[in-house]
């Protein structure tokens, strides 16, 4: 029985020759996947699958592992958002013109946006023949690109509406020139240590195949201050900025969460109707103040806004975040080096290869038709004719085509990357940084919904250890937020207050933060893990640590990022026989949730197929 992905793949040979082949086949089952918020989802699924012996094709109209969450060249990024509207919009590039220290503008000459024949009139000619060069050669991004005259600055102008400085072009074309020595995600994930794709990574002996550097700095950032969020019993206990009565009730909502499984059905009842949501839960219940709230809510849980989890999910999610902690070393979240999006396919795509998976890139589905005897699908590839298939699994980009087969749900993230000169905001090592909530001028204000300010940005700190940039004084900081039509406004505005916000530290937070791929933060090679119980027993004393706000936005780039998100389920139920829809991958916020519904899912259709579920272990 041969089983089909859609998703990126090996290019392979004689192509014309294996669709021959394919088409004589009978009892095939076709799926296809293009479209989600995690693209390695089903390289897992096709893993799982042809290790129980299915033989499985895999095509894809893209031409990069992993799809839109692949790990991608600065070049390629900005690409990537321009290239594929359907799946970004709010695309903007933006520039910023730096103000030297006596506070005139570096811009000496202005050149038309457009080459010029006879080229500028004044300046350098050197530096004028590197510009036509650069305005050349990127000529696609300036519909997108605006220039804005300060890193501070709210207002910025479209580079159609208005000249180009010659520093702007030589600073972009400075930056692309290093393009290759960046590794960009559309959608970063940050990994919890217990989580379900680690655990999965360790027990499928992926892991050896894959670099992780720990997440040493949660933090909140808040009413100017940034300060670690309180998520042990030394950092509870050493945290100047608790009093007595806010520790005795956060200890008191920990207790309640390791007995919470043990509540009779009656005191569930009761519970429901006393609080709605998790946010509930905390203010109502146990009367938490406004920083544990935030901390708990968004740094720990990683909510989008305030009422989205239920209790029993908000407490799900501390405990796994609290069993996340010690496991190597004394932080929670995990991020891959170089990028996780490419690395986590190819891991997969890897096993899948070995076990018998044929893939392919750069193959097209134009059109699916059902056939005439109502029981097979036609699906039309661009170039290569007719594959002809009994049963389709599909999300994505081709739910649209298929007969009969409806899709209404969507999400969309706001979403940015700035590129730093300098080493980041209080801390040289990775960090993981919300600001509950925004604050603006008057001025601004009246831009701002005034809901939407109440609305988390996340904001994840990578300094050039993470091996997403250049070595030296450059830093990578991605931001992600719920998206509403001011979102890209609020995560400027989140980046203005870290960048004033002055740092709560600790002399334990200094030893660790040196950016050394030492083993106490670089961890490699999950199939050989070992735990450890994180207990330092370390008290640290807090300072304030002034932010010198020496770090320079070199570029930041806008944009929003759209997913189809439906449920797995099988469409016979609606009418379209032989179709099943799914999402296998990770949560909105990049926190993975997923990885137990990629096996259970391929457990299911395995079922589906015939195939004994024990092949799958």
């Amino acid at each position: 029985m041969l089983f089909t992905i859609f998703e990126s793949c090996l290019p392979i040979l004689e192509l014309n020759k294996v669709i021959r082949n394919v088409n004589k086949r009978k009892g095939r089952c076709c799926c296809t996947w293009h479209w989600t918020d995690r693209g390695p989802g089903f390289k897992v699924l096709s893993k799982y699958l042809s290790k129980a012996n299915q033989k499985v094709f895999q095509l894809s109209s893209r031409h990069n592992y992993g799809d839109e969450s692949a790990t991608f060249s600065l070049e390629e990024f900005l690409n990537e958002l321009i290239d594929n509207p359907l799946e970004y919009s709010n695309v903007k590039i933006e520039v910023p013109k730096h103000i030297s220290h006596n506070g005139s503008s570096m811009v000496k000459e202005k050149i038309p946006l457009t080459p010029s024949n006879s080229g500028p009139s004044v300046g350098d000619q050197t530096k004028a023949e590197h510009s036509n060069e650069a305005r050349e050669k990127y000529q696609k991004i300036i519909p997108y690109l605006f220039i804005s005259s300060n890193t501070n600055d709210q207002e910025s102008s479209s580079a159609e509406e208005k000249l180009i400085s010659q520093e702007v072009y030589a600073q972009l074309n400075d930056l692309l020139s290093q393009s290759r020595k960046y590794y960009l995600e559309s959608r970063p994930i940050i990994m919890l240590s217990r989580g379900p794709l680690i655990n999965l990574l360790a027990s499928s002996g992926m892991g050896q195949f894959m670099e992780f550097k720990g997440i040493l700095k949660n933090c909140i950032v808040l009413d100017g201050l940034v300060s670690k969020v309180p998520d042990s019993k030394q950092s509870i206990f050493s945290d100047n900025l608790l009093d007595f009565h806010a520790r005795f009730k956060l200890g008191k909502f920990v207790k309640f969460v390791e007995t919470y499984s043990s509540l009779s059905e009656t005191q569930h009842k009761e519970l429901s109707e006393e609080c709605s949501s998790f946010v509930d839960l905390l203010e109502k219940k146990f009367h938490l103040d406004a920083k544990l709230v935030f901390s708990i809510l968004y740094s720990i849980c990683g909510s989008l806004y305030k009422t989205q989890f239920s209790v029993s999910e908000g407490i799900q999610r501390f405990s796994l975040y609290a069993s996340s902690l010690g496991r190597f070393g004394d932080m929670a979240y995990l991020y891959p080096l170089y990028g996780g999006g490419s690395e986590l396919s190819q891991v997969f795509c890897r096993s899948s290869a070995v076990n018998g998976s044929i893939f392919m890139m750069d193959a097209k589905i134009n059109e699916i038709q059902k056939n005439v005897d109502g029981e097979n699908f036609c699906l039309k590839i661009e170039g290569l004719g007719d594959l002809i298939t009994k049963n389709i699994v599909s999300s994505g980009l081709y739910d649209d085509l298929i007969p009969e087969l409806h899709v209404d749900r969507k999400l969309e993230m706001a979403r940015a990357v700035f590129i730093l000169k300098g080493e980041g905001f209080g801390t040289s090592a990775i960090s993981l940084s919300v600001a509950p909530k925004v604050n603006c001028s008057e001025n601004i204000r009246s831009d701002l919904n005034t809901k939407n300010m109440e609305l988390p940005v996340y904001i994840l700190q990578l300094p050039s250890s993470a091996k997403c940039c250049p070595q030296g004084k450059i830093a990578l900081l991605y931001f992600w937020t719920k998206h509403t039509d001011d979102a890209h406004i609020r995560i400027q505005l989140a980046y203005d207050e870290l960048s004033k916000s002055k740092f709560l530290t600790s002399d334990k937070d200094d030893s660790s933060s040196s950016g050394s791929d030492s083993s106490s933060d670089f961890i490699s090679s999950l199939s050989k893990q070992s735990d450890t119980d994180g207990k330092t027993g370390h008290k640290y004393n807090s300072t304030i640590q002034e932010n010198e706000n020496s770090n320079v936005a070199l570029i930041k780039i806008f944009y929003s990022a759209c997913s189809k998100y439906p449920n797995l389920k099988n469409c016979t139920e609606n009418g379209a026989p032989g179709v099943t829809s799914g999402l296998f991958g990770t949560n909105p916020l990049g926190v993975d949730s997923g990885a137990d519904e990629i096996v259970e899912s391929a457990k299911s259709i395995a079922k589906l197929l015939g195939v004994d579920e024990s092949e799958l272990d």
